[in-house]
């Protein structure tokens, strides 16, 4: 009996020692959420110090000379009341500005009239260059695609103005009028939301609280621009053998993509995402661990479960040293475990998770416009009307899909052209219904692997996988990728993996097989669709690397059917011939 009371009080007094030892770590935890002071100092027995720490601090400020800005706000005032209200500067914006100038001008020729009467107002807090401008990202876009020269439309509409700096604030459908920022309200007759997608990062307090002179190196947001601003110094620094540490959030297109572009360039970098890995929430496991294996061949440093907490600037050794020079210290917990703080410290940071929608927010002033609580952005219907009189496009348009068979929200070049164009005919008049299929590419040069998808492209999804077998093996980094749904058998997607060498790949059989309605892609079993999809998996492969029929035939393929973990099932890869 005095063994077992010894092993309770000593039971008891380990258990009162864990719950001091938590509560001292809320109580830290607590101290550094709320803190104001740009310089803790957080105790090392805390925090475990990633290798990135031995990075140096050779950053300067970016300069910005080269950002113009197209203000019209300033040379005369906003009139109360335009024909057409365009908020967004973006890509679905420019489209549907060139689409209704195009329409005006057709008509302006019939009457024998010189100029247009209509009046147009173009309001966005900056502009945005189309996507497929982006140094990194190669969307779908075909050769003879050039950029809008939206100077000229202006210049030959005098009644059209552009004001850049301004932002909108309400919506109030009931009568016609929106509310800016700055307070004024503007009636419309048309309206069209294309205010593009952000980076949720509202939630780091301590970015707004930088010092300016190293602000400029924590990137967040949609700017393009500030991009290539970013990269070009990057590059110059790596051409002139400065050593450099960039840590780059976010582990889906985006933030993969920068990080493999600048490993390639000479940088150190470390990828964070909270995911299990790369690219988890668009495909199945095991082609993301294959990729996840070249990220690290590359010399990437993957940090996954890991979520970003606070940035702090470092303080430089010498005291009469810039603080402009001073690495960041970016401090990061485990998605299982919010107690365990980590640091790095690095040179860039930038933020590139999975961008959501601008509109997101208090935007419906009267309650008239939906948001989607499930893919976010504007409920608008199949004509892109999210209530009378009110267009939305672009990134931020929840609209339904019928190649889906559901409402889809999609951040592409093809998706803002085309989304962007059928908002300004409809403005115009027509009762034109959206039905495209926007096709996104994205290139990893450095890996040798480029990616193209189509549809709805989930990792919840089950999935039926074609690869190129090369002698024994498999080359997982060449193939097609179907994706279904679970409960009816619908093909709902697909990716294609292919040689980063093409330019311009062939996707007709896809696009005709998404541009049938979703009954027209449902099977009855799934040895149905198995026996449907390994023909149009060769053929898909064929188009896209522009083969001849004996090269299609000698082709073998490697088939895997993989259901996703998530659904409490379990992986299945069985590797068939086909």
């Amino acid at each position: 009996m005095d063994w077992n009371r010894k092993l309770k009080c000593y039971a008891r007094l380990i258990s009162g020692f864990t719950l001091i030892g938590l509560h001292y770590r809320m109580k830290l935890n607590s101290k550094l959420n709320h803190s104001d002071d740009k310089n803790r100092h957080f105790p090392t027995f805390h925090l475990k110090t990633w290798r990135s720490i031995h990075c140096e601090s050779l950053s300067e400020p970016i300069s910005t000379e080269s950002k113009t800005r197209i203000n019209k706000s300033d040379q005369k005032a906003l009139k109360s009341h335009y024909q057409y209200v365009i908020c967004g500067a973006g890509t679905a914006a420019q489209s549907a500005v060139n689409t209704l100038s195009q329409l005006h001008s057709s008509e302006n020729k019939d009457s024998d009239a010189n100029t247009t009467t209509t009046s147009l107002l173009m309001i966005a807090p900056e502009w945005r260059n189309p996507y497929y401008n982006s140094p990194l990202i190669k969307n779908n876009t075909e050769s003879n695609e050039t950029e809008h020269n939206n100077d000229e439309v202006f210049a030959k509409n005098p009644t059209w103005d552009l004001v850049l700096g301004k932002s909108l604030k309400a919506v109030y459908a009931d009568r016609n009028e929106i509310e800016l920022e700055s307070g004024e309200l503007i009636q419309y007759d048309k309206l069209l939301i294309a205010v593009g997608a952000v980076v949720g990062i509202e939630s780091i307090h301590s970015i707004h609280k930088l010092d300016e002179t190293i602000s400029h190196r924590v990137l967040g947001g949609h700017s393009h621009e500030e991009h290539a601003l970013l990269l070009n110094e990057i590059e110059k620094k790596c051409l002139n053998n400065q050593k450099l540490h960039v840590t780059v959030v976010g582990g889906g297109w985006n933030g993969t993509l920068y990080a493999s572009h600048l490993q390639a360039l000479g940088c150190d970098v470390t990828l964070i995402c909270y995911e299990p890995l790369p690219w988890s929430r668009y495909l199945p496991r095991f082609i993301c661990e294959v990729l996840s294996k070249l990220l690290k061949a590359q010399g990437i440093e993957l940090l996954p479960y890991s979520n970003v907490n606070y940035i702090t600037q470092m303080k430089q050794n010498n005291p009469h040293d810039s603080q402009e020079h001073a690495d960041l210290q970016v401090y990061f917990t485990w998605s299982y475990d919010s107690f365990a703080l980590n640091s790095l410290r690095t040179d860039y940071l930038l933020f590139l998770p999975t961008n959501s929608p601008s509109c997101s927010g208090n935007l419906d002033g009267q309650f008239y416009l939906q948001s989607d609580p499930e893919v976010g952005g504007l409920l608008v219907n199949s004509e892109l009307s999210a209530a009378s009189d009110v267009y939305v496009a672009g990134d931020c348009a929840s609209f339904p899909a019928v190649w889906a068979g559901e409402r889809q929200r999609i951040q592409s070049n093809e998706h803002a052209e085309q989304s962007g164009l059928v908002a300004a005919l409809n403005m115009y008049g027509s009762r034109k219904a959206y039905s495209s299929e926007p096709v996104r590419k994205v290139y990893y040069s450095a890996l040798d692997v480029a990616i193209l998808s189509i549809g709805k492209v989930s990792s919840l999804s089950e999935t039926f996988c074609f690869f190129a077998k090369d002698g024994k093996t498999s080359d997982y980094t060449r193939g097609v990728i179907f994706y279904s749904d679970m409960k009816s058998n619908n093909v709902i997607g697909a990716v294609v993996l292919f040689d980063p060498m093409i330019d311009s790949p062939n996707v007709d059989s896809l696009r005709k097989l998404f541009d049938q309605p979703i009954d027209k892609r449902s099977f009855k079993d799934i040895s149905q669709l198995e026996e449907t999809l390994a023909p149009l998996a060769r053929k898909v492969y064929t188009e896209l690397h522009h083969a001849n029929s004996e090269e299609s035939d000698s082709l073998v393929f490697t088939y895997r059917r993989f259901f996703p973990r998530e659904k409490g099932t379990k992986s299945n890869s069985r590797d068939d011939i086909v």
